[in-house]
């Protein structure tokens, strides 16, 4: 099925997504956007002040902030060659993490040999 999209979350002024803000895979942005404003707003125990993401937008303020999509219309594995393409190895802009591999390893095999990142 495709309705995931790939989305970055951007500071104002921001407009390189290989190398800013936080990119990310979801198949309900209005949903994962809130997601994301509510770890900023309520935290709930450490893991909120282990990502950076979430660091950056309590600091900065989350008005600073936009979530934008990026690319629409896709199937799952398209999309996260998309993030993998885009975040290739850990700590890039605002991702902690390498992209590439959903939440849950089960839902999709790691695809480090099927996608290059983008030059």
């Amino acid at each position: 099925m495709k309705n995931y999209v790939v989305y970055w979350i951007r500071e104002v002024g921001n407009t390189e997504p290989e190398s800013q803000g936080y990119i990310g895979v979801t198949n309900d942005p209005k949903r994962r956007w809130k997601r994301h404003r509510n770890k900023v707003s309520k935290p709930k125990g450490k893991r909120s002040d282990y990502y950076k993401v979430y660091r950056e937008m309590r600091s900065k303020g989350l008005n600073r902030y936009r979530f934008e999509i990026l690319h629409r219309g896709l199937d799952k594995n398209s999309a996260y060659h998309i993030e993998y393409a885009l975040r290739p190895h850990d700590e890039i802009g605002l991702n902690t993490a390498r992209g590439g591999y959903p939440t849950s390893p089960k839902k999709l095999s790691p695809i480090d040999q099927e996608c290059q990142p983008i030059s």
